[in-house]
């Protein structure tokens, strides 16, 4: 038997303007999200070098959106 999943799934752009030039950065982000509970599925390096994609579930979209959002301060 084959067995097919189905995700429903939400891509989310960090936009640190620091990314290029301080350490740490996609670290914070990703403890961030991992503190809250939130399992990033994918991670891509943006068309630019100040963004960073990620994916997530549906389900975790709204708090993925918050948890990022608490990131001001980079």
């Amino acid at each position: 038997t084959a067995t097919t999943e189905i995700y429903t799934l939400s891509l989310h752009d960090a936009l640190p303007i620091c990314l290029r030039s301080t350490p740490g950065i996609a670290g914070r982000i990703f403890s961030q999200l991992g503190a809250a509970g939130i399992n990033v599925l994918a991670i891509s390096y943006g068309a630019s070098d100040v963004s960073i994609n990620l994916v997530v579930s549906a389900e975790d979209t709204r708090r993925a959106m918050e948890t990022l959002h608490t990131l001001t301060a980079f």
